[in-house]
């Protein structure tokens, strides 16, 4: 009999883990339509660390997420009567390696999916460099996927500070290794790059390129 996990009740002071949404800690996602994932990793982040904590804070914020304030009005659901939710826990990271940092990433998504094929992975990260494994994770079911990514940065460089795998190339690694299909995907919301010649690369990578410019046209323009 499968069990409905729902967010506990907020009038109760909890010491317990800190899960999504007060949701159950659990590695059994066997009939999990949503699996809640952290990668605690910010060791290839530009400029400033932090990043580490997203699934910790994310998850601190979440328990706002109160048995009364379940209802999404815009969908007319309660998202968590219509979908089973579980929270993973975090991959174990080893900080300092990004090899073996995408090796336990791409292990432990391709394990959920093992576990169950039709679970959707929410990963909470952690810098972009993350993205990478778990494309590859996924690939595992899917072959190859589109991306839909939504930064300032297209992050398709070639070289990054001197190396291939960093938070700024991974969706360059991901056309060439074939997981990602690059004429199927979008960059949407860019609005960095260092050249035309840098812009013309991504699209020969197959990328769409939605611009700040051309939302700000095409979209803002007109509300």
């Amino acid at each position: 009999m499968s069990i409905q996990y729902l967010p506990k009740s907020g009038l109760y002071v909890s010491t317990g883990l800190n899960t999504y949404a007060r949701l159950e800690y659990t590695k059994d996602v066997s009939d999990a339509n949503i699996a809640i994932i952290g990668v605690p990793w910010d060791d290839l982040a530009t400029s400033r660390p932090g990043a580490r904590y997203g699934p910790l804070d994310i998850r601190n914020a979440s328990s706002f997420i109160l048995p009364n304030r379940k209802y999404n009005y815009v969908l007319d659901i309660n998202p968590f009567e219509v979908t089973k939710i579980v929270d993973y826990g975090d991959v174990e990271v080893h900080a300092g390696y990004i090899e073996d940092m995408f090796n336990e990433v791409e292990k432990e998504v391709k394990e959920i999916l093992k576990k169950n094929s039709s679970v959707i992975p929410v990963v909470l990260g952690g810098d972009h460099s993350i993205s990478l494994p778990i494309i590859r994770g996924l690939s595992s079911k899917y072959k190859k996927v589109a991306v839909v990514h939504v930064d300032a940065h297209h992050d398709s460089l070639d070289i990054l500070y001197g190396k291939k795998y960093d938070h700024g190339t991974i969706f360059r690694r991901g056309v060439e290794e074939g997981v990602i299909i690059g004429e199927s995907s979008v960059h949407y919301g860019v609005r960095v790059f260092s050249s035309k010649e840098d812009m013309e690369s991504v699209r020969a990578l197959g990328y769409d390129l939605l611009t700040m410019k051309i939302i700000d046209e095409k979209v803002y323009l007109k509300l």
